[in-house]
């Protein structure tokens, strides 16, 4: 056979893609509280306890402190919670390290203790309110399950007192008298268990996954107002997936989010493609096109949005 009867193969599709950016100035402006929230904010507020949310990934935990950054126009302080956490860090960190090589290897004259002192979210938040005693800043300590077991109760004193000792320079940091408090807002993925001393501080609320947080995020995402017309039917066939008995890992916000960056770009994609986005492993994708699209004639699922 000659070269010239045989098939190109076109990768256009893949040389010309891009990563999809938004800007979170643009998100941030079109999000909106979901149900309740914003009755638990005011309420935290009120009280000068931490509020504790909890909920799906995705579903607007985190944006809701940068939203409520953005109301008040004060500064927000974010802590991003690992596996290692510890209240320290929360906190400040020495830089030993640092000081070390200074003060013996580049024979350094200024090495005085204090300059090695590293802010964390809590102690700029409180530095913040000292100087801005009628403001209140917002504090995100985000995703707090990730942490060790023990974390949220040794943020006990911290909560309460607003002080704390910086051990390296026996110095105690705290808010001053007459300055409020700041906005914490603590999140976490999954409604996993806290200590009761630690609830009892804080207000709680938890956002349900609904129909009023997937049109949110069509709202979101959408950038061309390609969807709104169909916003009912990408809604409901994400539920019909999402309540398919037998699912080893059912989609979540998160897919949802993909999903609708997806679809919302305006070509046409196979199954499989959304699929994949939605779900997470072989056999629920095998399961889902055998309920769905067999019974549709192969339907393809964007096509059931436009």
């Amino acid at each position: 056979m000659s070269d010239n009867n045989k098939e190109t193969a076109d990768y256009s599709n893949i040389t010309e893609a891009k990563p999809i950016a938004f800007s979170e100035a643009d998100k941030l402006e079109k999000y909106k509280f979901p149900i309740g929230l914003e009755q638990a904010i005011e309420t935290a507020i009120l009280l000068g306890q931490p509020l504790f949310i909890t909920g799906e990934p995705g579903n607007g935990k985190t944006q809701a402190a940068h939203k409520l950054k953005s109301i008040l126009n004060v500064d927000i302080f974010q802590f991003h919670t690992k596996s290692t956490s510890t209240v320290q860090d929360l906190l400040y960190q020495y830089d030993i390290m640092q000081h070390y090589a200074d003060k013996n290897i580049e024979n350094k004259v200024d090495v005085k203790t204090e300059s090695y002192i590293r802010k964390s979210a809590f102690y700029n938040a409180i530095e913040y309110q000292n100087n801005n005693p009628d403001k209140q800043c917002v504090v995100l300590i985000d995703e707090i399950d990730k942490a060790p077991r023990d974390f949220p109760n040794d943020l006990l004193h911290e909560m309460e007192k607003y002080s704390f000792n910086i051990k390296e320079i026996s110095q105690e940091f705290k808010l001053n008298e007459g300055a409020l408090k700041p906005i914490i807002i603590i999140t976490s993925n999954t409604e996993k268990t806290m200590p009761d001393a630690f609830m009892r501080r804080c207000v709680f609320h938890h956002i349900e996954f609904n129909k009023s947080i997937l049109d949110g995020i069509v709202n979101i995402y959408d950038k061309d107002d390609k969807l709104q017309s169909n916003k009912e039917n990408i809604t409901k066939l994400f539920t019909d997936i999402r309540g398919i008995n037998g699912l080893n890992k059912k989609p979540g916000i998160a897919e949802f989010i993909s999903w609708i960056v997806v679809v919302s770009q305006g070509k046409q994609y196979n199954d499989s493609v959304l699929m994949n986005v939605l779900l997470k492993n072989q056999s629920d994708i095998n399961l889902c096109k055998h309920l769905f699209l067999d019974n549709t004639n192969q339907e393809d699922p964007k096509s059931k949005s436009e």
